[in-house]
């Protein structure tokens, strides 16, 4: 799924910024939403060594709190689920897709089309979530 593929390499990329030699272990549950199966699949990545978790989903924090590593939230602040252990994170705002689709509806021009660019952070559709308690450390 070219989203998907698109918010891993984001991730990756930035990681490889802070440390060239950083490394990646990639699991897919094959579903959006499971979040006993997303733990189950973070705490084998946990235990496979990893330091750090990208949480695309429910599941993952529960498995990085549990397993004292920190994490990453996605798609909205999760930082609640885990004060000690989510740094920041990705957050959607789907405003601005919204918005698009209804100014081309109003004006008699809507189609249906890839509003991808919508949600990205140039256009309002992302933003960093707070770094909560990290950001004094």
């Amino acid at each position: 799924i070219p989203e998907v593929n698109r918010l891993v390499n984001a991730f990756f990329a930035g990681a490889k910024e802070v440390n060239p030699n950083v490394k990646k272990k990639v699991a897919f549950i094959g579903s959006f939403f499971d979040p006993p199966k997303a733990k189950e699949a973070a705490v084998a990545q946990i235990d496979a060594g990893v330091d750090v978790i990208y949480a695309e989903r429910f599941g993952v924090i529960e498995a990085a709190v549990e397993k004292k590593i920190y994490a990453i939230s996605n798609m909205s602040d999760q930082a609640s689920l885990g004060p000690d252990t989510v740094i920041t994170g990705p957050v959607w705002d789907m405003y601005p897709t919204v918005e698009q689709a209804i100014k081309l509806v109003k004006a008699g021009v809507f189609t249906a089309q890839d509003y991808g660019d919508f949600s990205r952070m140039a256009k309002g559709g992302s933003y960093l979530a707070p770094y909560h308690k990290f950001d004094k450390t």
